[in-house]
């Protein structure tokens, strides 16, 4: 309709823009309006009154994991009591990079495990390597399920 309107000479070239620009900012208040109802969806589902409880939340949440991150660490015996304080730094700052470290760390402190940190054996899991049979299993070039594989065939062989 602007377009019928300019070439009749009814409408400037300043009133285009300026009717691009109206209906461009509506085009954004419309989508900041269905953001907004977004949003208050969550609230409302989360049963939460403010975007900050949601961040309160989820700093929560970001600190419960870096510390069972940190606390898996330690009883794997893959770090000291003097680096916990760095590793829940590193873990609170980018989980994901400290799970990455983590896994690839070497075990330095190989009696973490029988501290009070060690994760809780359920019922029917498999028991862990002894140390010297990590030390067994990493100097020939084993992994734990074929250390494992090998202890049970061991009672059926003849």
């Amino acid at each position: 309709m602007n377009e019928i309107l300019q070439k009749l000479g009814l409408l400037s070239l300043a009133d285009a823009d300026q009717e691009e620009q109206r209906k461009a900012v509506l085009h954004r208040i419309d989508e900041l309006n269905a953001e907004a109802e977004k949003v208050s969806t969550l609230l409302k589902l989360y049963d939460l009154k403010s975007l900050e409880e949601v961040e309160n939340k989820l700093n929560e949440l970001i600190a419960s994991d870096a510390k069972e991150a940190v606390r898996a660490a330690f009883s794997d015996g893959k770090l000291t009591e003097s680096m916990r304080q760095w590793a829940l730094d590193f873990a609170m700052n980018d989980l994901n990079a400290f799970q990455t470290w983590s896994d690839a760390a070497p075990r330095i402190v190989p009696d973490n495990r029988n501290t009070d940190e060690a994760p809780v054996k359920e019922d029917g899991a498999e028991e862990e390597l002894t140390p010297e049979e990590d030390k067994i299993v990493r100097l020939l070039g084993l992994t734990e399920k074929q250390l494992k594989a090998m202890k049970k065939k061991k009672g059926t062989r003849k």
